[in-house]
């Protein structure tokens, strides 16, 4: 005698919940994942990281596991989090700043194994192994947040008195004049009297012109010795005499005025 019994009800919508929950993450990452690695193909034909590819393909491959209920997509993205960690450190070392963008993206995205639904979808202990791997990238990016970054330099070897002095008196070299950014010119022929007074020497147009109003010119010039230097919304860099505005030389890097961007600007330029 073969006695067979149906089971439904919420035992069933049990079963959906977990499946969807997982699925939902698994098309983000493969999704995710194909992005990455097509922008790695152009890189690296660019003759850039090889990184990109091989981490866009995995998180790919990954993806399409979990999608198909397969726990091994879970492990295999935890190991994609150890590689990024170990090129993340091989390229930056222990640099919170740019370890940032790099680890905690595809941390938060480990951490996501924790939902209770991807958990019951990968049977548990298959589900620990992404945050595992998460809680190591986001403790290298803690713990690089407390050490000093390659580029800092001790008081006692460039005192803030000298960073905030930099540049000659008529000089503004750096965005805000000084490398302290005080904005401040010790200049004294214009003052509080005088600067009511003031009237326009000269004018320059950089002969760009783009449609796009969200792309007005937007540069701080510099003024390093002789010389004034901005840059316009497509990268082409002009060196300008200060006494008359006439043109000295300029650069063009070609950039295509489309880009990839709908607002195009360059901020300024550096000495």
């Amino acid at each position: 005698m073969e006695v067979r019994i149906k089971v439904g009800g919420r035992g069933a919508a049990m079963d959906k919940g977990p499946r969807v929950g997982l699925r939902i993450l698994a098309g983000l990452l493969g999704l995710i994942g194909l992005a990455i690695g097509l922008g790695g193909v152009w890189l690296l034909a660019l003759g850039g990281s090889a990184y990109y590819l091989i981490g866009g393909l995995t998180v790919l491959v990954s993806g399409m596991l979990l999608w198909r209920g397969d726990a091994r997509g879970g492990w295999l993205y935890a190991i994609f989090l150890a590689g990024t960690l170990v090129w993340a450190l091989a390229e930056v070392g222990l640099d919170g700043w740019q370890l940032t963008p790099r680890l905690v993206g595809p941390a938060v995205f480990g951490l996501a194994f924790l939902l209770p639904p991807v958990r019951r979808a990968l049977a548990g202990r298959s589900a620990m192994a992404p945050p595992s791997a998460a809680i190591l990238c986001l403790a290298a990016v803690g713990l690089a947040a407390f050490l000093p970054g390659p580029d800092a330099v001790p008081d006692r070897e460039l005192p803030l008195q000298r960073v905030a002095e930099s540049g000659a008196a008529g000089e503004w070299p750096e965005y805000g004049r000084t490398l302290a950014g005080q904005r401040f010119s010790p200049l004294e022929q214009i003052n509080r009297k005088n600067v009511g007074k003031l009237k326009i020497a000269w004018t320059y147009r950089t002969g760009v012109t783009l449609k796009d109003a969200s792309s007005p010119l937007q540069s701080t010039p510099i003024m390093v010795g002789n010389r004034l230097y901005l840059c316009t919304q497509t990268n082409i860099v002009i060196a300008l005499d200060p006494e008359t505005g006439k043109e000295v030389w300029r650069f063009d890097p070609k950039v295509d005025p489309a880009g990839a961007s709908g607002v195009r600007t360059c901020r300024g330029v550096a000495h």
